[in-house]
């Protein structure tokens, strides 16, 4: 039985794993960050956008927006969480993104340092039992521009998965299942401007792969190496389209 089972939050799936694997999860956020990071780039430079500041959402340990920091997004960079324990990782790893423990639905600014040029949230989407008030709520935030990116799990392939195989027990800790159309169609519903749409299939690298699955059987090795690098780097569009791809989107509040 999984967290999301027994029928814990995923703030609780998530806070037990900050509880008990904040160092493997630091790493493995690490490792799939500059995918992320590389996403929001793209649309930025679509937009012809340039921001000074920028806050990240359910930041975690910090992984993206660290990735956006190095890559030269920004030069004032904040992070906003519920879990003390993932904001201390952040700020070992990046000292200079000032943090605070707060929930952005009930305090909207908790830096009180708005407006923002750029707002992202990274991969929380997913892992709401219901993400439309938690997106109107941003609405609130004094910011300029909102990216959110998602994986998109309700393709053909995630669907003929989900028939064999209950989704709520994914280790993930998803609940909320996506394509392209349907997130863009929440983010409509929430009360989003869209202004760009980026997907692209992720991938990873030899290392990571050991990382992740090293203890795995041969035969699961060999799936998630071929699902997770051979097929998305061969096929690419064929396969963001039929399998697996993040989204990530770029918003406005309505005027």
């Amino acid at each position: 039985m999984s967290d999301l089972d027994s029928g814990l939050s995923g703030r609780d799936h998530y806070a037990e794993i900050y509880r008990s694997h904040l160092a493997r999860e630091a790493e493995w956020l690490r490792r799939t960050s500059g995918q992320k990071a590389d996403s929001i780039v793209r649309l930025l430079r679509s937009a012809g956008l340039s921001p000074t500041s920028v806050l990240e959402v359910g930041a975690g340990t910090g992984a993206v927006i660290g990735a956006l920091q190095e890559r030269g997004i920004g030069s004032d960079h904040f992070a906003v969480d519920f879990s003390a324990d993932a904001l201390e990782e952040l700020g070992r790893a990046f000292p200079t993104v000032q943090t605070a423990v707060a929930d952005v639905t009930e305090t909207p600014d908790p830096f009180d340092a708005g407006p923002y040029d750029l707002a992202f949230a990274s991969h929380v989407v997913e892992h709401l039992e219901d993400p439309v008030p938690f997106l109107r709520s941003l609405l609130d935030v004094p910011l300029r521009y909102f990216v959110a990116e998602v994986p998109l799990e309700n393709l053909l392939g995630g669907r003929l998965k989900a028939s064999i195989k209950d989704r709520s027990a994914n280790a993930a800790g998803h609940v909320q299942f996506f394509t392209r159309d349907s997130f863009i169609a929440l983010l409509k519903e929430s009360g989003w401007n869209v202004e760009g749409v980026e997907v692209y299939a992720p991938v990873l690298d030899d290392d990571t792969l050991d990382f992740s699955y090293g203890s795995a059987s041969a035969g699961k090795r060999w799936a998630k190496r071929l699902t997770e690098s051979v097929l998305p780097r061969s096929l690419g569009t064929v396969w963001t389209s039929l399998y697996h791809a993040h989204c990530a989107v770029l918003c406005t509040k309505p005027s």
